[in-house]
């Protein structure tokens, strides 16, 4: 029965994918999946809006801003110890 609740526990905390790894990774991962794609996808349209000709200043300032962010929310993970951790 301990076998069984071992394996339950672990499959948990697999599930998560960040169940055995530094604190740095685990916020760079997410980083890469929130911000820093929302970043890559705001440039995409501003650029395509741009070949088009249209010119939005408020766009390009949001778009700015959200760039912005992510590079403040990645030196902030890089301030976080490398060390191998056990959590989610």
């Amino acid at each position: 029965m301990r076998i069984v609740k071992k394996s339950v526990m672990i499959t948990f905390l697999l599930s998560f994918g960040f169940a055995c790894d530094s604190p740095r990774n685990v916020c760079h991962t997410r980083l890469e999946y929130n911000e820093a794609n929302t970043c890559s996808l705001f440039l995409l349209a501003h650029a395509a809006d741009l070949q088009r000709g249209v010119d939005d200043p408020q766009f390009a300032n949001l778009t700015l801003y959200l760039c912005f962010l992510a590079e403040q929310r990645r030196k902030k993970c890089d301030e976080k110890p490398g060390i191998i951790w056990f959590g989610i």
